[in-house]
């Protein structure tokens, strides 16, 4: 006691040093691994939905419409499915209003599932350009959230940059469409599913015993491991070269949810600036159905209607259990000074997140629990940007999770319950809205969240589908009826097997009717990542998938792109050219900054579909290319056609009578 502490007083001077040299040197003090933390606004930038429904796309452009409309997505079940079920021998949990539930063994197809959300068409190397040997080693929940991520892509305004490799002659070959290189450290990756790769693993199995028992030889596939492994944030990263954090998060039905908050942590403590959120799930494959279906029948959560008024009942007194669906989803999260350097304004902004286990029970909620957390996000958003619980309920929808299984234990209960308690006489103010009974139970994809996304956009409220009798025990609810509402904030609800909860609050950003909120800072953004220049080190185009909208006909798809950027209409009339190569070949004409910015840029040019690229004669037979062609040595060229010239070179989707159209006007060769 009383003699002065030399150990402390060293420890001092040592981190005096330390310091003192950091700024002298130039560089921070601290361990450099930890980057700095961000206070700003975290927003949401770009979303995507893929929806089911056996009579169109899966990535249709008109989803987020029929959606906020309020259109059925569901399907019935075909026989063959419903008799498999039947052969696994199901004991079904059944739940009665009175009394104590009973175990009741299924012994017909009337028993069964018979109505549910099943994939459209949907073909990732047609519709979006995949090589195809990549695709045979994903799994479908990866295929339809790397499409899903590409599309959140396109409507974020991002678009994809063709990168080009040097070969061992020193020319460039072009190579895969990746991010801009400056986004791709500071970009990160989060897959959300809660049945990756289970469709693979089953087909597979399937395989092994068909061959097996019928006496024929069985090879085992050598891509085995990576066709059922959850590696979609893997090969999404691999696939457009992004290099920042990447995971897969598993919390059943609330995992895309609880990837907003994951992806708004990431961005706060600085290990990123934007995080691409990807989910994906189908349990109603050939291949799954019979399984699934069985599965969710034992415990007594599905449905086994037929009549889809009589199913689908959200927060209806009859309900009786759920209607399986499928699903994709893509969402862009962003911080705000990221967005502010390209010059775009976001769609709405996270003002907080909670995610959380009850542990609980494996199928039921814990309502006490579930009241805790949304009173804790509630107070977080109110302390955070001051506003007041009250006056945003007035301009408050919530999207809930309600899956309309049976009352006792469900779902629907749970979230009232919290909702009045959170916001005491203000909850009959917010609008409650719900899309499960449209699309079915996507499992782990947040079709809600990306739903809530465009709800703040377009400020339609999609409506609460066959409510016909109250529930006294969630008494008076606001139910959306559909159309228009003023809402401005969003309160998104998800919760999961295994006790799991989720919640997320947005804010609507005002001014979206211009998604380009700094033209000249966009123009910049653009020249600087997307510029156009001769094929060689760092030469950069933009994705033709980014390129104005696809084709709104979903029995016309486009076909896949090709690398024909700032090609003459000579290289696309001769696409599978002659052998007799030119001798020296024309350089291509140079168009100005401003010209191949337009061409570049979605928001700055409309596309006009008919006229994405025009085609002329000449006007005298003397501009006819026929000695003075490169093509000059063949025989046949153009001897009695005219040439066809192109006034414009732009990285584009073809559609197929386009194609077709080209096809008839090639020059003939005798060497072909």
């Amino acid at each position: 006691a009383g003699q002065p502490d030399y150990d402390g007083l060293g420890r001092l001077f040592a981190r005096f040093l330390d310091e003192g040299m950091a700024l002298y040197g130039g560089r921070r003090s601290g361990p450099p691994a930890l980057p700095e933390s961000r206070a700003g606004s975290i927003v949401v930038s770009g979303a995507a939905l893929g929806l089911p429904g056996q009579k169109q796309h899966v990535f249709d452009d008109s989803n987020v419409d029929r959606i906020l409309r309020g259109d059925s997505f569901i399907d019935p079940v075909p026989h063959v499915f419903r008799a498999r079920m039947v052969e696994k021998n199901v004991v079904r949990l059944v739940k009665r209003e009175v009394g104590e539930p009973s175990l009741d063994p299924i012994k017909s197809v009337d028993e069964v599932i018979r109505l549910a959300g099943r994939r459209g068409a949907f073909d990732i190397v047609e519709e979006f350009g995949i090589p195809r040997e990549r695709v045979e080693a994903w799994d479908i929940t990866t295929a339809l959230a790397i499409a899903a991520g590409i599309e959140a892509l396109r409507d974020a305004g991002i678009p994809l940059v063709r990168h080009y490799r040097r070969t061992t002659t020193g020319s460039f070959l072009p190579d895969r469409w990746r991010l801009p290189v400056a986004m791709a450290d500071e970009t990160g990756v989060i897959f959300a599913s809660a049945f990756p790769g289970y469709d693979n693993l089953v087909d597979e199995v399937t395989r092994f015993f068909s061959q097996r028992t019928g006496r024929s030889s069985y090879e085992f596939d050598r891509r085995f491991l990576f066709r059922i492994l959850a590696m979609g944030h893997a090969q999404f990263a691999e696939l457009l070269g992004i290099r920042g954090p990447n995971t897969q998060v598993n919390a059943a039905c609330a995992s895309t949810t609880m990837a907003v908050g994951m992806a708004e942590d990431w961005i706060r403590v600085g290990r990123c600036r934007r995080v691409l959120i990807i989910g994906a799930d189908d349990v109603t494959s050939d291949n799954l159905l019979e399984w699934m279906g069985a599965g969710f029948l034992a415990t007594g959560a599905a449905t086994t209607e037929d009549v889809l008024e009589k199913a689908a009942l959200p927060f209806d007194r009859r309900r009786n259990g759920m209607l399986l669906g499928m699903g994709a989803c893509g969402l862009v999260v962003e911080s705000e000074d990221s967005l502010r350097e390209r010059g775009m304004r976001g769609l709405c902004e996270v003002l907080g997140s909670e995610f959380a286990n009850s542990a609980f029970h494996g199928t039921r909620l814990d309502v006490d629990h579930i009241e805790g957390v949304m009173e804790r996000l509630v107070s977080g958003v109110e302390k955070r940007h001051g506003i007041d619980r009250h006056a945003m309920a007035r301009e408050l929808v919530f999207i809930s999770h309600e899956t309309y299984t049976p009352a006792r234990g469900g779902s629907a209960s749970a979230e009232v319950f919290a909702l009045r308690k959170t916001f005491g006489g203000s909850a009959n103010d917010l609008v409650v809205c719900n899309t499960k009974g449209f699309t079915g139970h996507p499992m782990g994809v947040g079709v809600e969240d990306a739903v809530a996304v465009k709800i703040l956009e377009k400020q339609v409220v999609p409506p609460v589908p066959n409510y016909r009798e109250p529930d006294p025990e969630l008494g008076t609810l606001n139910l959306s009826k559909g159309g228009h509402y003023p809402v401005r904030y969003a309160l998104r609800l998800a919760a999961g097997f295994g006790s799991q909860i989720a919640m997320t609050v947005l804010r609507r950003i005002d001014g979206l009717e211009e998604r380009v909120a700094d033209r000249a800072v966009y123009q910049r953004w653009l020249i600087r990542h997307f510029r156009v220049p001769s094929a060689g080190p760092g030469s950069r185009e933009a994705h033709p998938a980014h390129q104005g909208q696809r084709s709104s006909r979903p029995a016309s798809r486009l076909s896949r792109p090709g690398p024909w950027a700032r090609v003459r209409a000579q290289a696309w009339a001769t696409r599978g050219r002659c052998r007799c190569r030119p001798r020296r070949g024309r350089r291509l004409r140079q168009r100005s900054p401003r010209s191949r910015l337009r061409r570049l840029s979605p928001h700055l040019c409309r596309p006009r579909p008919r006229q994405w690229f025009r085609l002329r004669r000449s006007r005298r037979p003397s501009q006819r290319r026929a000695a003075t062609s490169p093509w000059s040595r063949c025989s046949n060229w153009s001897a009695t056609r005219p040439a066809i010239r192109a006034t414009c070179w732009i990285p584009i989707w073809i559609s197929k009578r386009t194609w077709e159209l080209i096809r008839s006007n090639r020059p003939r060769c005798s060497r072909w």
